[in-house]
């Protein structure tokens, strides 16, 4: 079984985020990362390293980047917009 119809099935099995997961995959197709079926869950790669893994809950969506913690982010693009985030989601 490939890949790309593991990961048709995982997202059209998800009872939420059909669509966010639908376009999240679209933009990491243009980043030039190769799709895998790993963990029971979509995974992208570049050059066979795991990047990111894309996950559907009940109540949220989520990405998850491997090793994430060595990302750079020089201008601190990220982290802020993380901050943003956390202080809109605490107030919901």
């Amino acid at each position: 079984m490939s890949a790309h119809f593991e990961i048709d099935q995982f997202i059209e099995k998800s009872p939420k985020w059909q669509e966010e997961m639908k376009v999240l995959r679209a933009i990491l197709f243009e980043l030039g990362l190769t799709e895998k079926f790993k963990w029971k869950t979509p995974c992208y790669t570049y050059m066979g390293k795991n990047i990111v893994i894309m996950q559907a809950f009940k109540s949220y969506f989520a990405i998850g980047f491997i090793k994430g913690v060595l990302l750079k982010d020089k201008l601190q693009t990220a982290k802020d917009k993380l901050q943003e985030y956390i202080k809109t989601w605490s107030l919901v």
